[in-house]
């Protein structure tokens, strides 16, 4: 913030102007005179905040002018009247409090360890049955050509031939399900620093 020594304060990063001098005026709006008062006043900072942007425009000209012509790079896309703004200097206090780092999950752990990224995978796959590029997922995928391509099991040596091997691979998959639901439970409570 630049001051003056007329207790104006300017934050030209957006377009503010303090005015922390005294009005010598009582302020009443159903007043005409008291309420042209305050619109000519008011207009007085508006212009001094016009003219400090002119002054930055001013400063930005001056510094070309230093640069040699043969070196100058002309912006037709950009009006006679642009002007850059500064940074910011007023300090905006926050709504609510500054978020806090949330924990690593086990597997964001151990990626961060073995220096794993994660890849964008492509949405078709090769599949060596119909010889042809499917979906990874959903309606005609490589998975549901496997099932329906997969009719014949073979009974291995010691396995119980009554034994449907369908429904047993049907549990599997569901315990694994159950399983999978366990570890996300599981990594919810050490996020929140419940540890078993």
């Amino acid at each position: 913030m630049e001051s003056d020594q007329t207790n104006y304060t300017y934050d030209l990063g957006i377009l503010t102007l303090y005015d922390s001098n005294p009005i010598n005026f009582n302020v009443n709006l159903a007043d005409q005179d008291s309420k042209k008062k305050l619109e000519e006043h008011s207009f007085q900072n508006i212009r001094r905040l016009v003219q400090s942007l002119f002054s930055l425009k001013n400063k930005k000209d001056a510094e070309l002018e230093q640069v040699p012509d043969e070196y100058q790079v002309i912006d037709f896309s950009q009006s006679q009247f642009d002007v850059t703004l500064p940074e910011v200097t007023t300090a905006f206090p926050r709504h609510k409090k500054i978020p806090e780092a949330k924990a690593l999950t086990r597997w964001e752990k151990f990626a961060k360890e073995k220096g794993i990224k994660k890849k964008k995978r492509g949405r078709l796959v090769w599949d060596e049955i119909t010889k042809s590029w499917v979906p990874r997922h959903g309606r005609g995928s490589i998975k549901k050509i496997q099932d329906s391509v997969d009719v014949i099991r073979e009974v291995k040596p010691g396995q119980d031939p009554t034994e449907d091997p369908f429904e047993k691979k049907a549990l599997e998959k569901k315990l694994e399900k159950e399983k999978q639901k366990f570890r996300e439970l599981r990594n919810k409570a050490e996020a929140k620093g419940i540890s078993y």
